[in-house]
């Protein structure tokens, strides 16, 4: 009788740690396909931050490339009005135009800026 007592304490805790096991198991399961979400989940985030910094990247390209496209452009139109200009005197023309521009735009915001408007003024006409 003890024997079977015996026999039937082992089995009892025997199938007592496989039900524990298995849930130890299931739930070990689920963190794995969580975890693995989530993986997935950053994988494609990390995707999509290094597709933005390629357009990013890209764009400072492009942009130089419109802006040189541009100044060709008034370039060819500037060359037609002045046959015999050098590009010398385009370049200076351009920058004086840029300085009347940017000192007429200093002097709508001279009030804004306060007692260094004369300072700013004069750095930019030199």
């Amino acid at each position: 009788m003890a024997k079977n007592l015996i026999i039937l304490t082992l089995l009892l805790s025997l199938s007592g740690g496989a039900y524990f096991s298995f849930d130890v198991i299931d739930k070990l399961k689920g963190t794995i396909v969580a975890l693995t979400i989530k993986h997935k989940k950053q994988i494609v985030k990390t995707k999509v931050k290094e597709r933005g910094k390629r357009l990013l990247a890209a764009i400072p390209v492009v942009g130089l490339l419109a802006i040189g496209w541009f100044e060709k452009e008034e370039y060819d139109e500037w060359k037609e009005d002045n046959p015999d200009g050098t590009l010398e005197q385009y370049t200076n023309e351009m920058t004086d135009a840029s300085k009347e521009v940017a000192s007429e735009m200093s002097a709508e915001y001279c009030d804004d800026i306060g007692e260094y408007c004369h300072y700013i003024k004069d750095k930019m006409n030199d």
